[in-house]
């Protein structure tokens, strides 16, 4: 007997591609985070809606690459109506705020897609450049084998 699960992402990916200017000569980013992210919900079944409280938090995305260029965060879906705002902290101690508005083709954020926000540092300001939003990437199949059905009564 084989039984096929198709299974959904019912998160969002958050990926921050970080570029700094001429000014520095390496990743000045000593710390970055998306500010007031859901991060407590109730999710409902089998609709997979999710239920929020009132919790928020600083989520701080984990970084993949040494040079700090690229980071990533795991996010519930929620609809940010009044947009996302992501805190930065430099080596030079400077700390700014972006904050991306959505547009009618980008809400954020949706489960089940990844959202890619290229981010720009400098001396005196942080500027979100793009966001592109995709369709969070298939993961593959993966052959678990066969299930023998049991009629035995135990």
């Amino acid at each position: 007997f084989r039984s096929d699960l198709e299974m959904q992402r019912l998160l969002a990916k958050v990926q921050l591609q970080v570029t700094w200017g001429t000014e520095y000569d390496e990743n000045p980013v000593q710390n970055i985070q998306l500010l007031d992210i859901h991060d407590k919900g109730t999710w409902i079944l089998p609709t997979s809606d999710v239920e929020f409280g009132e919790s928020v938090a600083d989520i701080t995305p984990k970084q993949l690459t040494p040079d700090g260029s690229r980071y990533e965060a795991l996010v519930l879906p929620y609809n940010y109506t009044s947009g996302v705002t992501m805190g930065i902290t430099t080596s030079d101690n400077r700390y700014f705020e972006a904050a991306v508005n959505p547009t009618p083709e980008i809400s954020f954020f949706e489960g089940g897609y990844a959202y890619t926000f290229k981010v720009k540092v400098g001396k005196d300001k942080v500027t979100v450049e793009s966001i592109t939003v995709e369709d969070w990437a298939d993961g593959g199949t993966i052959d678990a084998g066969e299930v023998e059905e049991s009629t035995e009564n135990k």
